[in-house]
């Protein structure tokens, strides 16, 4: 394979490349692309009784992006997220009203490979009396069939126009700042932006070429996946190690599941520009325990937070520009992760 071709290509693609956003708060101070905190936010924000003071700006946008003549918003009981289904699934947001549920499933860059179904059945057999309403909010505004698509750019185009209006009446506050800037987050890590004409024609002309560069990026990361796996199988607890490959705004995050039979706990390795790193998850049974995995877990960690309230994060100190040197710091990862759930004596709950 003619790899210097490849390189000149690279070289030449170089000035096309976007340049990096403005900054927000959210992209500065917090994992601004994780689907939890952004949709944690959102619940605050299309609740009209919180603080924030915008009544149903919000709620009444996401109502009239769905495109139903929905009622009774002054009845709107306060936004339920992680709600839990009877198979332990978690659904991202249900809004409820007196006479209407809404079940709210948030993607941002993952795949839509959620139990639907028992979404829908949670909805209908918790709340037979009202109408259901099914809706996925996403980047691209698809859906599965019988639920409801809002796109957001869609969205945010709403809430805009609607901000407008509001802020020739109301005096600037904190939260029309803060709203300002989780709506450029959002768009931001959400909404394609168009590709200008120098940058179309440069890949109309290298269609091939660049059809190939991403073939051997994918052939990379699967390599990266596999010899991943090969360096966890000899470890305590690991021999049943199972994979998936999300698409994060960083570059990919390949996770490892540690005996997924019985736990969502997982090590993902997330290949970045930036250097690559490693974050933890750590699902626990009850929010009492969240904690508990930190004296096993942190030593080669910092940032560990909480996630939806019993999944506990801890991401890498340690930045790599070669996969082989991730290697170590892997493998003594997995196995505290092993050391900690062995310990537990009973499987952890996860999505």
């Amino acid at each position: 394979m003619n790899y210097d071709k490849y390189r000149e290509l690279l070289e030449k693609s170089k000035p096309m490349v976007q340049q990096k956003p403005e900054k927000t708060i959210f992209s500065v101070g917090a994992r601004g692309y994780y689907e939890n905190p952004t949709t944690d936010l959102l619940a605050f924000f299309m609740n009209p009784q919180e603080e924030h003071g915008f009544d149903t700006l919000i709620l009444g946008s996401f109502i009239e992006s769905i495109g139903l003549p929905l009622d009774n918003l002054g009845t709107l009981r306060k936004p339920r997220r992680e709600v839990l289904t009877a198979n332990q699934k978690r659904i991202d947001l249900v809004l409820e009203t007196d006479s209407w549920v809404m079940v709210i499933e948030n993607k941002i860059y993952h795949h839509q490979n959620n139990p639907f179904a028992e979404y829908e059945n949670y909805a209908q057999t918790s709340h037979p009396d009202k109408e259901a309403v099914f809706v996925v909010l996403s980047p691209e505004g698809k859906t599965p069939a019988n639920w409801r698509a809002v796109s957001y750019e869609n969205l945010i185009n709403k809430i805009n126009t609607r901000l407008g209006t509001y802020l020739t009446s109301n005096p600037c506050s904190k939260w029309v700042i803060f709203l300002k800037d989780f709506l450029l987050n959002l768009s931001q890590i959400t909404v394609k932006t168009k590709m200008d004409n120098e940058a179309f024609e440069f890949i109309e002309n290298n269609y091939l070429d660049v059809t190939n560069l991403f073939k051997l990026r994918n052939e990379y990361i699967e390599t990266v996946q596999a010899q991943a796996v090969a360096q966890l199988k000899d470890l305590d607890g690991w021999s049943s190690v199972s994979t998936k490959i999300d698409e994060w705004g960083t570059g990919p995050a390949i996770r490892l599941y540690y005996n997924r039979s019985v736990s969502e706990s997982n090590i993902t390795i997330n290949l970045n520009d930036q250097g690559h790193r490693i974050i933890v998850y750590v699902y626990h049974k009850d929010r009492q325990s969240v904690k508990s995995s930190d004296t096993f877990i942190e030593k080669n960690h910092h940032n560990k937070d909480t996630e939806s309230g019993t999944i506990r994060y801890y991401s890498s100190k340690n930045r790599y520009t070669s996969f082989k040197d991730l290697l170590p710091e892997l493998r003594e990862t997995a196995q505290a992760m092993h050391n900690f759930l062995n310990q537990q004596n009973q499987p952890t709950s996860g999505v």
